[in-house]
């Protein structure tokens, strides 16, 4: 844009751009970048494009990486994920000055950072593509178990239960931090309690129940867990009271008193019919 008079003309050819697309890659694109460009279209008085299906490589990195890094700026992922160092970059921020100056002075010289920086972007957003790509679908060989745990939530969210599982066992035998693994526990038996294999679910929420350095609260929710599986699924009174008075906290106030009052009564109900409490 060597002067502000060529926006129209330059967002029409953005536009056509847009349509002849089958998709639309960005980093923060969504939140950020489309927003504006949209309002510059509005006050250009030129046709909205519809977009095509677009994938915002932030959102993405937040939910792949949220347990390995604090952060997930676009640079950041270069140094942790790419092992790339830029040298002499120009600051992000430094960059409409920039721009403004280059539109008062025509001095083209101004804009060689911007444009190199530019394309680092681009090369730095086709190869966190391809990674995320080796991550999701496990292709990528030796991957972190951090990143293990967030591929094993998106899986479960995709209702691919068998790879979300193989994740959470690669994670469980891992060398990873205990609260880590007390989720890879807890995710585990959600997905096994859905699809019917109770044993196994009660198997790691034991597991869960068995680490050390896990918060009273953090704890209860296993025991929630464990108390509704003997309560619906075993018909074992007594391990479900046992366990249903340790979640406390757990559930809205109110809710577990009534719960504990429920399985007492069943219990008793058991006892004058011994059968019915089968495990």
């Amino acid at each position: 844009l060597t002067q502000l008079g060529e926006e129209k003309p330059l967002l029409q050819y953005l536009g056509q751009k847009i349509a002849e697309a089958t998709s639309l890659v960005s980093f923060n694109g969504k939140s950020y970048d489309w927003p504006l460009l949209r309002t510059r279209f509005v006050m250009n008085r030129v046709e909205v494009p519809s977009l095509p299906p677009h994938f915002d490589l932030l959102h993405a990195a937040r939910r792949v990486l949220k347990y390995r890094l604090a952060q997930t700026k676009l640079t950041i992922l270069e140094r942790e994920v790419l092992h790339f160092y830029r040298v002499g970059d120009i600051p992000g921020a430094d960059i409409p000055e920039r721009f403004f100056r280059f539109l008062r002075t025509g001095d083209g010289g101004l804009l060689t950072e911007v444009v190199e920086h530019n394309r680092h972007d681009i090369v730095t957003m086709s190869a966190f593509l391809g990674v995320l790509h080796g991550y999701v679908y496990m292709s990528a060989g030796e991957i972190d178990a951090r990143v293990q745990l967030a591929v094993a939530q998106l899986k479960m969210r995709m209702q691919d239960s068998e790879a979300a599982l193989m994740l959470l066992r690669a994670v469980c035998e891992s060398e990873i931090d205990t609260s880590w693994k007390w989720d890879a526990f807890i995710l585990g038996a959600t997905i096994l309690r859905r699809s019917g294999e109770f044993e196994e679910a009660e198997a790691w929420l034991r597991q869960a129940i068995g680490l050390n350095v896990i918060p009273a609260l953090r704890q209860g929710q296993a025991h929630l867990m464990l108390a509704k599986l003997y309560e619906h699924q075993f018909a074992s009174y007594t391990k479900a009271l046992w366990h249903a008075k340790r979640a406390t906290g757990t559930e809205p106030e109110g809710n577990l008193e009534r719960r504990i009052e429920r399985i007492l009564a069943k219990k008793e109900r058991a006892v004058s019919s011994p059968a019915r409490e089968v495990r």
